[in-house]
């Protein structure tokens, strides 16, 4: 029951934002923060269907990325819908991003992303440069920030395959291996060493 409460605060929280009805009887910024973490580590188990033939698992390539995509639903409140959303720049793989959306019905919400490291290093945001993690915060409820989390931290990993064993295990989900490509299990981060062959 405490996973559907935290659910159903998000919700009326997000309902109230989409409207604009905000109001100061809102839950408090405490117990919001708490039903993000609720909703993030609850146990998850997947909602599709797995295909006979593992080969035909794969990512697709679209826009320079290659993705792939798996619907998951809360174990114990089947009707909390998530969506795990694997990207992959095709023209540099260490480029990734793993985000954890709740499915709402006013507008989704990514509750934890996972990325490898893009951009330039710059004084303004050094955590472009390495692994890092955005998770959503109750500042970015309120903000209305739902799709870009602002709370960041640097990550206990350095690629894809690092990242998605992370993202599986601080989001509780059950048995997701079968369901992932295989090319998953072969893929490596590159070292100095692949420069210049």
């Amino acid at each position: 029951m405490e996973l559907l409460a935290s659910y159903n605060r998000i919700l009326n929280l997000t309902q109230d934002i989409v409207d604009d009805s905000f109001s100061d009887d809102a839950p408090e910024v405490s117990l919001i923060k708490e039903d993000i973490m609720n909703l993030i580590k609850c146990e998850k188990i997947v909602l599709q269907d797995l295909p006979t033939e593992r080969s035909k698992i794969q990512f697709e390539e679209t826009n320079a990325q290659k993705v792939f995509k798996i619907s998951l639903v809360a174990e114990s409140q089947r009707n909390i819908a998530y969506l795990m959303h694997v990207r992959q720049s095709v023209f540099a793989p260490e480029n990734y991003s793993i985000p954890l959306t709740l499915i709402m019905p006013t507008k989704n919400i990514c509750l934890l992303r996972c990325n490898g490291p893009h951009g330039e290093p710059d004084n303004r945001n050094v955590f472009h440069t390495c692994a890092h993690n955005h998770t959503c915060t109750s500042e970015d409820l309120i903000a209305r920030r739902l799709t870009d989390p602002s709370h960041r931290e640097l990550a206990p990993y350095s690629s894809l395959k690092g990242a998605i064993d992370y993202f599986v295990s601080v989001c509780n989900i059950v048995d997701v291996t079968p369901y992932l490509p295989k090319e998953i299990a072969f893929l490596k981060q590159m070292t100095f060493d692949d420069y210049g062959r």
